[in-house]
């Protein structure tokens, strides 16, 4: 019970240097559509829709080398900062431009519904 205590002690001191906008954002999760299969097709990294998908989406969705780094994470459900300090050290970027290069990576996946919020 006290390593319990002392796990959720540490949790709410990072939750503090979060701020309520930055806990929300933490909570959110974040992960790929299973109904999109990546594949490499003559040396391009595309989605291909399968399923419901295939019925709303005709075509494939390119990505390029940072947005098939991003994928592979979202194989599981990942939160935004999860996303950025990965992308961050992959590509040794600032935190402010590695949070906001996977926002708009965000935005355009969930917009196209090949990203799901959890």
């Amino acid at each position: 019970a006290y390593g319990e205590w002392i796990l959720c002690q540490d949790w709410m001191k990072e939750a503090e240097g979060l701020g309520i906008a930055g806990l929300a954002e933490e909570l959110v999760r974040y992960r790929a559509n299973p109904e999109y299969i990546y594949r490499v097709i003559a040396g391009e990294s595309v989605l291909i829709p399968s399923g419901k998908a295939a019925q709303q989406f005709s075509g494939l969705a390119s990505l390029n080398k940072t947005g098939v780094f991003l994928w592979e994470l979202l194989g599981r459900e990942r939160s935004l900062r999860e996303l950025s300090r990965a992308l961050g050290e992959e590509y040794e970027l600032t935190e402010e431009q590695s949070t906001e290069d996977v926002k708009a990576f965000l935005e355009l996946g969930l917009s196209r519904e090949l990203i799901i919020r959890c």
